[in-house]
Order: C-alpha cells, then structure tokens, then sequence
C-alpha cells in the first residue's frame, strides 16, 4: 500500500504516505502532524498536537503496519509539555489553532491591502473600507469557526445523553425480557395443568357416555322383554275365551 489511512477520534480520518514502517510505534509524531495537517485547507500550529495508536502492541505474526490504523489524537497544554489537555477541549484547541491561522492569514491579507494601497497612492477612504471589508470578514469568519466549535460541543453532549438513555433502555430492556421468559415459564405450566384437567374430563366423560349407552340398552332390552311378555300374555286370553 503506497499509502495508510489513520483514523483518530473523534472520526477525523488522513492519509499517511507509507515509508515501509515495521510497527506503528514506528511513526514518527512529525510524519502524522504533516499527514494530518494537509487534510484542512490551511496550514496552522500542530506543534502541540499529540497521536496515541490505539493498538500499542502490534501482534508479531503480523510484521509491517496495516493499511488503516486508528490513533487517538490529544493536545499539550504547551509546546514541549508532557502534560496533555482534557479529551473534551482537545477538539476545542484544534478549532481554536485553526481559527488563530485563519486571523493570521486575514491579518496578513490586510497588510498586504494596506501596502498596495499605500503604494498605489490610494485615498484614506477607499483604504479604510478594504480595511473594514476585510476586518467583517474575518469577523464572520471567527464567528462560524465559534459557532462551529459551539455545535461540536453541543453534538458531543447530545452524543453523551444519547448513549446514557440507549444504557438506560438495555437494563430496561433486558429487566421486561426476563420478566417476559418468567410469564412464558407460568402459562406453560398452567396451560400442562389445563391439558391435564382436560384429559381428566374427556375420561369421565367417555366413562359416562358408555354408563349412558349401557342403561340405554338395558332398558331398552327389559322395554322389549315386557312387551314381549304382555303381547304373550294377551294371546292366551285370547285362546282361553275361544
């Protein structure tokens, strides 16, 4: 790969050209300043800006740095300081440096307008409105970086409470599925004890219908032996009075 692509939280992403390193550790910290600065569209101080691998002990059986690597980026509390900033303020010092290289270069715009209307011969006032032109500019240009870095702020909040409120729907998430299983366990015991229930009926009441049927029958047959009897009973007096 001629080239590895570093990604460092909170989700910037550079590429880093491959100077066949043999570890990450390999890297130098200029050789990513450089990379990562050429990822914005003006250079700015990147002196105090610090990367962190993610992945400090590389696995031996897997010799040369992979093609994406994800470091964790921090900033020194000053130039040369081993102490580091907050994680929160590492963005805000990043926007902050940015926004003092965009107030430099208007800064040296404005110079260089001011000397070319000086050289020019220009009237005070034309002067004065390229000045104030520029000075609005950069006015607005630091009120959009400040904006910017207010939102990003902002997001992060959001972010936070987002993930508090997805932990707080997993534990109550987790506490009903339980209590669900729990219910499932009860109904199926109780819908065992109805099979249970109902198979006992089904046997008394086929016990009951055969007793039924049988008392049917017999009466029906002590019904017929009687009428037999009877019919027998008639024929004889029949003869007797012939």
């Amino acid at each position: 790969e001629r080239f590895i692509t570093c990604l460092v939280t909170p989700k910037i992403s550079f590429s880093l050209p491959n100077k066949g390193w043999n570890t990450v550790s390999d890297i130098s910290q200029e050789d990513l300043r450089k990379a990562f600065l050429a990822r914005f569209p003006m250079a700015f101080d990147v002196d105090r800006v610090v990367f962190t691998p993610a992945l400090a002990n590389q696995p031996p059986h897997e010799p040369g740095v992979p093609p994406r690597v994800v470091f964790k980026i921090g900033a020194r509390a000053a130039p040369g300081s081993p102490e580091l900033v907050d994680d929160e303020r590492v963005l805000l010092e990043i926007l902050q440096a940015l926004d003092r290289a965009y107030a430099a270069r208007h800064k040296a715009e404005i110079d260089a307008a001011r000397a070319e209307m000086l050289s020019s011969s220009m009237s005070f006032e034309v002067m004065a409105d390229e000045i104030r032109r520029a000075q609005t500019s950069a006015a607005r240009e630091t009120e959009r970086l400040k904006e910017q870095a207010s939102s990003s702020q902002k997001r992060l909040y959001l972010l936070e409470l987002e993930k508090e409120q997805l932990q707080a729907a997993r534990v109550a998430s987790e506490s009903s599925n339980e209590e669900l299983r729990r219910r499932v366990h009860s109904l199926a015991a109780e819908n065992a004890d109805l099979r249970g229930c109902i198979d006992t009926l089904h046997e008394r009441l086929d016990a009951l219908t055969r007793l039924v049927v049988e008392s049917a029958e017999a009466n029906a047959r002590g019904a017929k032996a009687g009428a037999e009897a009877e019919h027998g009973a008639a024929g004889a007096g029949v003869a007797s009075e012939a």
